[in-house]
Formats: C-alpha cells, structure tokens, sequence
C-alpha cells in the first residue's frame, strides 16, 4: 500500500465529515466511524473512554462541562509484545463547523456558493472589495460563525481573517498546496476544474465593460441606469427574467449600492453597475450549462442581447 497515499485519503475522508465541536456538545460520531475503522485495518484494540466517567475528571485544572454523548474519546491500542511497550493512540475528531462560511460579493460566480452549500458551509455576499468583503468577519464572530475565506471577481483573495485584504502570496500557497496534493493522486489542477465541472456543472463567465470617458460620459451611464430601472429587462437572449434585484436601497443585509442584477429562468444571470473608479460601466456574466460550449454559446447570446439594449441609450 502506498502509505503516503492512504493518509491522504483518510485526512480527506475525515474533512469531508460533517463533524463539528460546539462546547459542551458536538457531532464526531461519523468521523469516530471513520477513525475507528482505520484503526481496525491496523489490527488495534479499539476502545471508547469517556473523559467524565474518570473519578479525576471533575477536579481537573482544565475541567469544563461537557456532553460526551456519542462523542467520547476513540482510543486505538497496539499491544506490545516480549515485554514490550504498547502504543496508544487517541482522537476526538471535529473537522468543519457547520457554521463556517466563506464570503464573496454580489457580482462573483455562484458556482462556489454551489461548491460551498455542499460541504456544508454558507456563502455570505458583500459588496465589492475587500473593505466589504473583510467587513463581514465582525458579524461571523458576534455570530459564533467562522471566517474561512473571502474573494471577489477580480481574482483577489483572503484566506485568513488576520489580513484582511486581497493577499497573493497566501493565496498563491494555497493554490501550491493544492497542486501538490492533487499530484500525489495523479492529478492536475486542470483536471480537478473539470472534475468540478463534471459534478456542478459547465460555467462560463463574462465581464465586459463599456468605457465612456468625460462628464458627457458619466452622464450617459446615469441614462443607461436610469433606463435599466425605468424600462425594466424583461428577457434576454430567449430567456425570461425571473427575479431582479437592485442594491440602490440595499437589499437584505447588504448595504445600498448602484447595481442591478437579473436572473434568467435557465439558471443563468447577469449583474449590470457603474464603476466606482474608472470612467466605464461594468457587466458580468454567469451561465452554468451541461458542457463548456453549450455554456460559453448561451452566455455569449445573453451578452449580445443585453450590451446592445444598454448601448442603445444615448
């Protein structure tokens, strides 16, 4: 057996375990399976110790009151022999909180919030950057929520609540450490997007941007805006509207912004605002679709219709 091989298939097997350690209770019964089998495979005595059945338990510097039910502490021994020593190895597994979350902003796939709400986990959305984005770390704590990790669009990350800010070299390990994991499997991180295709589904995406410089330029994307709010997009490209949401007043928990977002009844949508720095008016463009053609034509379709309806403001 390739051992390197096999403890990342048990590290991966307890991950994906919906295990959680919310003093004084928890869930680690699936990941107790999982480590009680592995400890089986090796041949060890395996055996269940509840900390609060120890006589000493109560009077423990570190005491705390906890509910062990169906969570007591896996213990594997393997018996020496020849007056030899045992070994003794123990685990109270608790892997992913099923209250962590990731945060994104309004205008970013949705593919991950697909990926994320089958872990287990909860997308929150911001505004875009990551004053906003990093804003959301406060509300998760006074939540007993978890911050794992944030991003936007424009390919800027933060995966640790201690720097708060788009940060490439965090995100550059990751996505090392990625790689190498994945290449102890005989895999490429092209093959593992489209493995993630395979089971989300083909997504394409598009952001397209109309540049209008000057004050006659600004004007005319107030217009177009203006347009978008009076003169409601109904369709595009064939597909019906099903639900729209303008951020002008806020929307939900989110703060008021200039964005209009549109949602199609094929499961695509498409976001429309202002840029806040630079003398343009911005697109984005989302399809999810059963291959990366059918998605890629359908998105392109939407893309055409919508930019020459906006574009017909003056």
């Amino acid at each position: 057996m390739d051992k390197r091989s096999h403890m990342i298939d048990l590290l991966a097997a307890l991950v994906r375990c919906p295990t959680e350690n919310t003093p004084p209770t928890g869930r680690e019964a699936l990941g107790q399976a999982v480590l009680g089998a592995e400890y089986e495979r090796m041949g060890l005595e395996t055996h269940r110790l509840c900390p609060a059945l120890l006589p000493e338990y109560p009077s423990h510097p570190a005491f705390l009151p906890r509910d062990f039910d169906g969570r007591e502490n896996l213990v594997g021994v393997w018996r020496g022999t020849g007056g030899g020593k045992s070994l003794l190895l123990t685990g109270l597994p608790a892997a992913l909180a099923e209250g962590d979350k990731v945060v994104n902003i309004g205008v970013t796939s949705t593919l991950t919030t697909d990926i994320a709400e089958s872990y287990g986990v909860k997308m929150y959305e911001a505004l875009t950057g990551f004053k906003n984005i990093c804003g959301r770390i406060p509300f998760l704590h006074e939540n007993d929520l978890v911050y794992l990790f944030g991003y936007e669009e424009s390919v800027g990350y933060a995966a640790s609540e201690d720097i708060r800010d788009k940060d490439g070299i965090s995100a550059g390990m990751l996505v090392a450490e990625a790689a190498a994991y994945y290449r102890l499997q005989g895999k490429t991180l092209w093959d593992v997007l489209n493995d993630i295709y395979e089971k989300y589904g083909y997504a394409a995406e598009d952001e397209p941007n109309l540049i209008l410089e000057g004050i006659a330029g600004s004007q005319r994307i107030a217009r177009m805006m203006d347009s978008l709010r009076e003169e409601p997009i109904t369709e595009a490209a064939g597909y019906k509207v099903v639900k729209t949401i303008d951020y002008i007043n806020g929307y939900e928990d989110i703060p008021a912004s200039n964005v209009l977002r549109y949602f199609l009844d094929n499961g695509s949508w498409f976001a429309i605002r202002p840029s806040g720095t630079e003398p343009k008016i911005k697109f984005y463009f989302y399809t999810i679709g059963n291959s990366r053609e059918e998605a890629l034509e359908v998105n392109s379709k939407i893309k055409e219709d919508v930019l020459a309806r906006v574009n017909r403001v003056e």
